[in-house]
């Protein structure tokens, strides 16, 4: 595996991709997105353009989406709002 294959940041998982005859294996650490959890493989020099929040102080999938500031726990209190809403209205 080479060196720069892996990450100090911490890990949202792995993922082991085996090539087709069966033999050959690749090992990634798998980064999260904190605004979208959208999991990605961080390849240094593919020319991925990925993100940093300073709000949140983590890693971002660099996405047009996910280029303000909105975690995903405010994602989903949004959601539940909304649909509350909806009931209440009876929609």
């Amino acid at each position: 595996m080479h060196l720069l294959q892996r990450t100090r940041q911490q890990t949202a998982g792995y993922i082991l991709v085996t090539g087709p005859d069966g033999k050959t294996q690749e090992e990634y650490d798998l980064v999260r997105c904190c605004h979208c959890q959208a999991q990605f493989r961080i390849l240094p020099g593919s020319g991925m353009v990925r993100g940093w929040c300073t709000m949140c102080g983590q890693t971002t999938c660099g996405r047009q989406p996910c280029q303000p500031c909105r975690p995903f726990e405010r994602t989903i209190a949004a959601q539940e709002q909304r649909q509350r809403l909806f009931q209440a209205l009876g929609l």
